[in-house]
């Protein structure tokens, strides 16, 4: 299990690495900032958050295996943009949103790649 850990570690660092995320409960306000580009939204933008989980984590249960902690979300706003929060970034992404908006899969493999539909930050 140490193999598959390692991997997913490294996978998480690459999609995240130098990524700052701050929310602002005042403003309730989120701030993504990646490859020297930033982006601004409030709560009410996401249209839906998907959370990757393992079937412990998800079910608040023990977790058995060096990969049950490892987890990812992808935050998809109305305007179709999405951002990917593994884990390492920060280990558990609970924005207050609502339930309605929240998707949580459970998976044994939870690979936080680059979304297909993701859009650069870094603008036109």
């Amino acid at each position: 299990m140490v193999v598959p850990a390692a991997s997913i570690h490294l996978n998480y660092y690459l999609v995240n690495r130098n990524d700052v995320l701050s929310y602002d409960p005042i403003y309730r306000e989120v701030t993504i900032k990646q490859r020297n580009a930033s982006s601004t939204f409030k709560l009410d933008d996401i249209k839906c958050i998907k959370r990757f989980l393992s079937p412990n984590l998800a079910a608040n249960r023990a977790l058995v295996s060096p990969c049950d902690e490892y987890n990812y979300s992808i935050i998809i706003l109305e305007n179709g943009k999405e951002f990917i929060v593994t884990s390492l970034l920060l280990p558990n992404l609970n924005l207050p949103v609502d339930h309605e908006k929240l998707m949580i899969k459970k998976t044994l493999f939870r690979w936080g790649k680059e979304s297909v539909n993701s859009v650069s930050l870094e603008g036109p």
